[in-house]
């Protein structure tokens, strides 16, 4: 069912519905598909980023993430967030699923990945404040118990 459009920005847009014909709306958020990896060294650590969020107004802890460019797949799409996000590379990029996270408001579809291999790029410029950690499994592990990792949606 195509919703009209109430309000947009560059980001997201949101729609409004009559799904039963009543007059009663319901709002749809819609966004461009997203992607999430998780990228593991061959010695087994994590890749994470640490980056400020505005909406929660501090830094988070998180999984690399973006969306698609037009005329990109998925994968091309991850690979490139990557290495803009952390100045990492992986060998193997895999997708591992696909589907809409909020199914009450949204109907964007995220990918999600598993990247192996993951080294850091010696000729990688940082052109946006996000700072890599890497973490060993026990520690990511710790990171989730102790509420420090924000990226629960994954």
């Amino acid at each position: 069912m195509p919703s009209e459009i109430v309000f947009s920005t560059p980001w997201f847009e949101v729609g409004k519905l009559d799904p039963t014909g009543d007059g009663d709306p319901y709002y749809i958020v819609h966004t461009p598909p997203g992607l999430v990896v998780l990228p593991i060294t061959d010695e087994g650590s994590i890749l994470l980023i640490r980056q400020f969020r505005p909406v929660l107004g501090r830094h988070t802890l998180e999984f690399p993430a973006g969306g698609l460019d037009p005329g990109e797949t998925p994968a091309v799409a991850m690979a490139r967030e990557l290495h803009e996000e952390t100045g990492f590379v992986c060998d193997r990029l895999d997708e591992v699923a696909s589907g809409v996270l909020r199914l009450e408001r949204e109907n964007t579809i995220n990918h999600f990945f598993v990247g192996q291999g993951v080294r850091r790029d010696p000729d990688f410029k940082p052109t946006e404040p996000i700072e890599p950690v890497i973490v060993s499994p026990d520690e990511f592990a710790g990171l989730i118990r102790h509420r420090q990792f924000d990226h629960l949606a994954c």
